[in-house]
């Protein structure tokens, strides 16, 4: 951006004028004339009066404001107009930089805070007139759209001192010893107070000490029927029944409140109360949120998850596991009453968030849907504003460029897909029992069909065997994105392994062709390794709603095969397939395949069980580039699919293919062999004795499942740091991890066999991290008492509010550092600390002195959580 002398002539014309160009919009207004002077210096008195608290309010930007500054607008500075503007690159053009608050109010009259049609960047970046800014093109309408909400917010931004300063070296471990957030909990020593005797507990002793500071004393204990009213409406988001504020009231038993609190405790609609409040955390929304605004089918199982969770007292550590790696837990949750997989719902977590329905630019809309979600992550569990390092390291915590794109990898290693959460974990435990029965056979079946048809196998086997050196390939370049040709040792299955068999077969082997219902059997000798879906899981179903897409619905749950990411140079891939699949390509994992573009990364093959190579042109819909990033997901449409090998090239590969399957029918007067030589007699007893023990196991499946939204892990992917967060401009490699300022640098590489979302969340709930306890028991503070320890309960950073008591919030202690606790750990934590009494605040200072909510940080209605906790902890202890 350059601002030429032309165009700054109205900024000296405000400055000789007196009024600043950089303004708040009430300061503008035309000069007044002789006869209303007097007048309107009075009226201008007066609302000098009147408004001044308002004015100052308006002055100080919110935290909230401060991190759109940081993640919306500071961006677009950084990367569309500090090439011209910005003393670090000399003298800036026009005498306008972007490099700090600083350095931009000096250059006057640019903006007027709160009125963008007024404002002469907003103009400018319009092309509206003469200058038009950058002078190459316009901005992208959305990066337009943030510049004006900044500016209609009334252009905050945060302190970040001189241009000159910015040059200095990000320094990780002073930002860190220097932030509250960062530093272990650790005990501190209750403060001593006057009024000791109204204290029953250390906690009591910080309030007290906050009420007396402030001149002010407690009040006396609200009456039973308040606090009733108070617990049923802070637990429930509902009235009491008059019946039971009377029963309360009334009775001569001094646990009769504490009895109302467990009854409401275990009443449904306390679930429901508190999964509002975490599903605005996480949020939850049905629709895609753009545009048309697609169904996010089967959403609601997410939301119901939530209520459960809370209704069941899930510990806190176990509740943050399901929704970052649910899927991957060694022994999830699983609902006794119907079997269902409850942990791998979770997940349904990272899904959330908006999702384009066609976006032009892939790459670039990758990277800002992966930024929703490790944003939400960020502010969810940990407090931080994540998303503020996207372009560059953290302006002024201890985050770095590189966390967030370490973060970014495990994402990126997983991709969307609709689980059959109610079927998973039985039908888990009946597949590798089926695939213990087809390696058992294959074993035992292999020397007596060598027997048998001793010379066929014997020319098969010779066909098929799996070569030791890779096979020719054509002149150009070929991509192998997955080679299930070689058995078990080759890429690994990704997916749903019930459906798939938990490995791939290998060539030249031989196995029962499984068969849902009837005869005859089949024995085949498979000349090409491969990945299939068994027959029995292709009369599986699923309820609910489907995924849409211009080709119709997608199948994305039960029966779909993931292979790794790759990227693939040219825009076209080759699938090795058998029998009938849907195949979809998914690029820049962009699932949401509903307007008119990439229509092609979703085609339906039949082969007609005969092996082919399909081809697949993904250049049709998208303007390819070396940069973009495909996995193929293959769902089995019917009976049994199989895939051999994924390829990206132009040309079709070259392979050596082997001999057809040799099969065996084992149909007494159809077969060309001898069936009453002793071989052939024990080949048939063995096949039939498989098969039975087959049908028997298959017959344990269940067939029908309701779907839900989830994460589907795939292979470790490093992402490349993206140079101001521009898809196009990649920088090195950031190796998956968790956050240095937590853990340190030099940490462990993290699996490259998964995306690391397991060791993510273990690292999470970790006792270790200072961060995930403090968090969850301030928003618990927060829901219950209007206001949390700290005001801003998604930023614990330096753009966020600081804690009103430095000494009380050193003494939170993290849930995760008692996991044996059966009960939901935050209530746990409160239940500790007691967070609060039943008593409001009375002055003893005169009227106006000082505020209750000012001087304490606890809202009036405040009432007690003490005794709620307390019961809450004993019921727990006690079990079911």
């Amino acid at each position: 951006m350059m601002w030429s002398a032309e165009h700054l002539r109205p900024i000296e014309r405000r400055k000789r004028g007196g009024v600043p160009a950089v303004t708040n919009a009430a300061a503008g207004g035309s000069n007044p004339g002789p006869a209303s002077t007097r007048r309107r210096a009075v009226l201008l008195a007066w609302l000098a009066v009147v408004c001044a608290p308002l004015q100052a309010a308006a002055a100080q930007p919110t935290a909230e404001d401060l991190e759109f500054f940081e993640s919306r607008v500071r961006p677009i500075f950084l990367q569309h107009c500090c090439t011209c503007h910005s003393r670090k690159k000399g003298d800036p053009k026009g005498g306008l930089s972007f490099d700090s608050r600083a350095d931009f109010r000096a250059a006057e009259g640019v903006a007027v805070a709160g009125q963008p049609a007024d404002s002469l960047l907003v103009q400018a970046l319009r092309h509206d007139g003469d200058l038009q800014m950058p002078p190459d093109g316009k901005l992208p309408a959305a990066a337009l759209e943030a510049i004006e909400e900044w500016v209609r917010r009334g252009l905050p931004w945060p302190d970040d001192g001189a241009a000159a300063d910015d040059g200095r070296a990000f320094d990780l471990a002073q930002r860190r010893a220097e932030h509250w957030c960062w530093q272990p909990p650790r005990a501190s020593p209750p403060p001593a107070v006057h009024d000791a005797g109204w204290c029953r507990d250390d906690i009591d002793r910080f309030v007290l000490e906050r009420l007396e500071a402030a001149g002010l004393a407690p009040a006396p204990e609200a009456a039973p029927a308040v606090l009733v009213r108070r617990a049923a409406e802070l637990l429930t988001g509902l009235p009491p029944d008059p019946a039971d504020v009377d029963r309360v009231v009334g009775a001569s038993d001094p646990l009769a409140f504490e009895h109302y609190v467990d009854q409401l405790l275990s009443s449904p609609h306390y679930g429901e109360r508190f999964a509002r409040h975490w599903l605005d955390v996480a949020r939850y929304g049905e629709t895609r949120s753009h545009d048309i605004n697609h169904t996010l089918p089967n959403a609601w199982h997410y939301r119901d998850w939530v209520v459960r969770a809370f209704n069941a007292d899930l510990p806190y550590d176990e509740f943050v596991r399901e929704q970052l790696a649910g899927d991957l837990l060694p022994h999830p949750r699983v609902d006794p009453a119907t079997g269902a997989n409850e942990s791998v719902v979770g997940t349904g977590f990272w899904y959330l968030g908006e999702e384009m329905q066609s976006p032009t630019d892939l790459a670039q809309d990758e990277g800002d849907r992966t930024d929703n979600r490790i944003d939400t992550f960020g502010k969810a569990f940990l407090g931080l504003p994540l998303g503020c390092a996207r372009c560059h390291d953290h302006k002024f915590d201890a985050i770095s460029n590189e966390d967030y794109y370490a973060l970014a990898g495990m994402l990126l290693s997983s991709s969307y897909r609709q689980v059959p959460f109610e079927t998973l974990a039985a039908n888990r435990e009946v597949a590798a029992q089926l695939e213990a029965v087809d390696a058992e056979a294959r074993g035992t079946l292999a020397p007596l069909m060598e027997a048998v048809v001793g010379a066929v196998v014997e020319a098969t086997a010779a066909g098929t065997a799996a070569p030791s050196q890779p096979p020719p390939t054509p002149a150009g370049r070929e991509t192998v994105i997955a080679d299930y040709t070689r058995g078990p040792d080759s890429t690994p299955i990704i997916g749903d392994a019930w459906a798939w068999g938990l490995a791939a077969v290998p060539a030249g082997a031989p196995r029962l062709l499984p068969v849902v219902e009837g005869r005859p059997r089949e024995l085949r000798v498979e000349p090409v390794g491969h990945a299939r879906s068994d027959a029995v899981w292709s009369t599986t179903r699923t309820t609910g709603e489907r995924e849409a897409s211009v080709l119709g619905t997608v199948d994305r749950a039960g029966r779909v095969l993931r292979t790794p990411k790759a990227r693939v140079p040219d825009g076209v891939l080759w699938h090795r397939v058998r029998g009938k699949l849907q195949i979809f390509a998914v690029v820049d994992s962009h699932v949401m395949i509903h307007g008119p573009l990439h229509g092609g990364n979703i085609i339906t093959s039949d082969t007609q069980d005969e092996w082919r190579w399909i081809r697949q042109d993904l250049r049709r819909d998208i303007a390819w580039d070396r940069d973009h990033v495909v996995h193929v997901e293959y769902a089995a449409l019917a009976g049994v699919a199989a895939v051999a090998e994924t390829v990206a090239a132009i040309d079709q590969p070259v392979r050596i293919d082997p001999a057809e399957p040799t099969r065996v029918n084992m149909v007494l007067g159809a077969s060309a062999f001898d069936w009453t030589a002793a071989p052939a007699r024990q080949l048939v007893s063995e096949a039939e004795r498989f098969a039975a023990r087959h049908d028997e196991i298959a017959a344990r499946a269940k067939l029908v499942s309701a779907t839900a939204p989830a994460i589907l892990d795939g292979n470790g992917v490093d992402q490349h740091v993206l140079l101001k967060g521009v898809a196009a401009r990649r920088g090195d490699l950031a190796p998956r991890r968790f956050l240095e300022a937590i853990d340190g640098p030099g940490q462990p590489a993290w699996p490259r066999h998964s995306s690391g979302r397991l060791e993510l969340a273990e690292r999470v709930v970790d006792p270790a991290n200072p961060l995930t306890g403090r968090v969850i028991v301030n928003r618990i503070w927060h829901h219950l008492f209007g206001r949390g320890l700290v005001p801003t309960p998604d930023n614990f950073g330096r753009l966020g509010e600081q804690p009103r008591s430095s000494p009380f919030p050193a003494a939170w202690t993290a849930p995760s550092a008692a996991p044996a606790c059966p009960c939901f750990s935050p209530m746990c934590t409160m239940a500790s600390r007691k967070a609060g009494r039943s008593r409001v605040a009375r002055s003893t200072a005169p009227a106006g002195a000082a505020s209750t909510r000012g001087s304490t940080g606890i809202s009036c209605r405040a009432f007690s959580w003490s005794s709620i906790c307390r019961r809450r902890r004993r019921r727990s202890a006690a079990g079911p």
